[in-house]
């Protein structure tokens, strides 16, 4: 009889641990679930997880950027343009001079970003100082490069954005706040624009 209950008690005493072994080995093999690393992989390229890009070297940071001032000017082939029109767009204004030397340097760049972004959220326009509209158009019968040309005649926006020199490209950001600005020539012009351009684009406020 002794020996019947010691039996029964060493079967039992085999029975919870392999019970318990089962339990550790059923354990181990759901964290190792393939399903477990895939949910996480989703988890790790949540869009909403990725770090916002680095802002391009030179551009003013949002909260020191100022409210780029409003203007009206003509157009050269005639037609009133109005700054605000375009808010909620990037804008590259490029001041400009028919004499200007550099600024026909720096033409084919400026027209491969204007190609590159075609029919998006950015307009682009030169504004030609201190010249009639009459000799503009003679160098530019169409009244445009690859893009509008307006008209400061008397050079009435040059103090309001600080203009130096020519070329000079200024570039205001989707609220209508000046991002950044580009005295004379730059070698590497198309670069850092198309750069700038596109962190720009992603911002939202």
């Amino acid at each position: 009889m002794n020996k019947s209950l010691c039996l029964g008690s060493t079967v039992f005493v085999l029975l919870v641990f392999l019970t318990i072994s089962i339990s550790f080995s059923s354990c181990a093999q759901k964290n190792n679930d393939p399903m477990k690393v895939t949910t996480d992989t989703i988890s790790e390229n949540d869009p909403s997880l990725l770090k916002a890009p680095t802002a391009p070297k030179g551009l003013y940071p949002r909260e020191e950027r100022q409210t780029a001032p409003f203007f009206e000017l003509p157009y050269a082939k005639g037609g009133d343009f109005t700054l605000s029109d375009y808010l909620g767009n990037v804008i590259l204004l490029d001041f400009t001079a028919t004499w200007c030397y550099w600024c026909d340097q720096q033409a084919p760049d400026v027209n491969a970003v204007v190609e590159k972004y075609n029919n998006q959220k950015i307009k682009f326009f030169a504004i030609n100082v201190r010249e009639a509209p009459e000799v503009v158009l003679e160098k530019y019968p169409a009244g445009e490069k690859t893009y509008p040309i307006l008209v400061d005649v008397l050079g009435d926006i040059i103090p309001l954005y600080d203009i130096q020199g020519f070329p000079t490209f200024v570039l205001i950001d989707l609220q209508g706040r000046i991002a950044y600005k580009q005295s004379g020539y730059d070698q590497n012009f198309t670069e850092k624009m198309s750069e700038m351009i596109d962190y720009l684009l992603l911002e939202r406020n």
